[in-house]
């Protein structure tokens, strides 16, 4: 009996004569022989009939003898790789399994529910977790079924790190936004809020033409191994210094100023909320839709309404850079993990890094 896929050797036979053997087909077509060395040939699964024959000499009379050769179906090997690292978010992308049969490979998502995969083998990651795709090469007429499973990891892209400063200018002056990533290698893209200002987003070039406060929302676009990123910066305008008047230099001995007219009092300072950049920020992400990650650079703590936010939108991770007793630590806050306690008002850089941990840029990664 022989293996469709194997070696078939040869008959093997021997007489006790001194004829020549020599052998021929006699029925069947699942293998051919060699009418002199007897070796065989496989051609397809089934039984043949071989004729060996000893031909008559001058001492021996002619013999013949049949024999049967079976040959049964093979055994398949699928070739692919035995686990595969998805991101989540990318698009589908090609198993590449090949067999060394003939039979038609098919494509079936057997447990889990992270990635999905079509007839031809595409597997798209759907969700963050693990799956198990089974290859299967059908059975043929000269080869066995054989199946092969693929263990399949999705995991969340990591976020992008961008490195920009908030600017002040005063009216008419002009600066340059330098915006770049320290980690990822998205596209940067710019948004900006506010009428205080004119933006070039070729040249990154800042006109400040009226006072006022200005936003400008940088994106880092979504890549195969790193997640969509926004950081927003803010951009302060002020009144241009106006130049010294000579005349008033110098106060008129003759006209002294009356003590009466002056006023001694301080200049009303507005009161800035310095978390607004941050929560206009959630609120463009958020806008955005889909998983979003907010950085923001501060040395304050988080209001509860921030982490209320965060708690309510369970798609936006917020990476803080928060300084601490001047030591600067990164502090993530992962997508769906905020606490929001009614009763703590304000959460402070220890009660951050006691909850979630922090990196300072010198730890080791």
């Amino acid at each position: 009996t022989l293996t469709y896929g194997l070696a078939a050797g040869s008959v093997g036979a021997t007489a006790n004569g001194d004829g020549t053997l020599s052998y021929e087909v006699k029925s069947g077509n699942s293998v051919s022989v060699d009418a002199t060395s007897g070796e065989l040939t496989i051609n397809s699964v089934g039984d043949s009939i071989i004729t060996i024959k000893a031909p008559s000499t001058l001492y021996y009379k002619e013999a013949t003898k049949d024999i049967t050769v079976s040959v049964e179906k093979g055994s398949q090997t699928i070739f692919s790789p035995n686990e595969l690292t998805l991101k989540a978010g990318n698009g589908p992308s090609a198993i590449g399994a090949t067999t060394d049969g003939d039979g038609t490979l098919s494509y079936k998502v057997t447990s889990g529910d992270a990635v999905t995969v079509d007839a031809n083998g595409n597997i798209t990651p759907v969700a963050v977790g693990n799956a198990t795709v089974t290859v299967t090469a059908a059975a043929t007429n000269n080869y066995k079924e054989v199946t092969k499973d693929i263990s399949v990891t999705v995991s969340e892209k990591n976020p992008q790190v961008i490195e920009a400063n908030d600017i002040s200018l005063k009216v008419d002056e002009k600066g340059t936004l330098n915006a770049t990533l320290s980690k990822g290698d998205g596209t940067l893209s710019f948004d900006v809020f506010g009428d205080s200002i004119n933006f070039n987003d070729s040249t990154v070039e800042i006109e400040a033409i009226k006072e006022g406060t200005s936003t400008i929302v940088i994106t880092a676009s979504e890549t195969e191994d790193f997640a969509e990123t926004v950081k927003t910066v803010t951009i302060t305008v002020t009144k241009k210094d106006e130049p010294a008047n000579p005349e008033n230099l110098e106060p008129d001995p003759n006209e002294p100023s009356d003590p009466g007219d002056e006023d001694l009092s301080d200049p009303e300072i507005p009161d800035k909320d310095w978390l607004d950049d941050l929560r206009l920020a959630l609120r463009i992400a958020d806008e955005l839709g889909g998983e979003r990650t907010v950085e923001y650079s501060g040395d304050f703590a988080l209001s509860y309404d921030i982490m209320k936010y965060l708690e309510e939108h369970p798609l936006i991770t917020l990476i803080y850079h928060v300084t601490y007793e001047d030591v600067e630590y990164t502090i993530t806050i992962p997508a769906g993990k905020a606490i929001a306690d009614p009763e703590i008002p304000w959460y402070g850089p220890l009660w951050l890094l006691a909850n979630y941990g922090g990196k300072t840029p010198n730890a080791t990664r």
